[in-house]
């Protein structure tokens, strides 16, 4: 078997066990909702999110200042990911060891990972 032909029958077999997943997830989400307990119960959340997000926009609009730098912060935090990911891609495909040193939590080397989309 070529190894395309072994990509193809393990992305069916994916494939499959994703549509049974969704049947049974199906099946409890129905028995669910049959349940009058559990209907309340999920009113009763919805009713407590939308408080929690009253009074987390309260006080984020009493904070301008936290939240711009808050913002800022996300900006520069999100571009350095992006850098870091380049340089670390870059050394890799050079052949050249990466690893992070990070003292909290021990060294930390890089993950690729591969995604398939849909061929345009």
């Amino acid at each position: 078997m070529s190894r395309t032909e072994k990509i193809n029958e393990i992305y069916r077999q994916i494939k499959d066990h994703k549509q049974k997943r969704k049947a049974i997830n199906d099946s409890i989400k129905d028995a669910l909702a049959a349940s009058d307990s559990y209907r309340e119960l999920v009113d009763e959340l919805k009713t407590a999110r939308e408080a929690k997000k009253s009074i987390e926009a309260q006080v984020k609009t009493s904070m301008p200042t936290e939240m711009a730098e808050l913002e800022k912060l996300e900006e520069h935090i999100k571009a350095d990911t992006q850098m870091l990911a380049d340089l670390a891609f870059s050394a890799l495909t050079e052949r050249e060891s990466v690893e992070i040193a990070d003292d909290t939590r021990g060294p930390l080397v890089p993950q690729l990972s591969v995604k398939f989309v849909k061929k345009t």
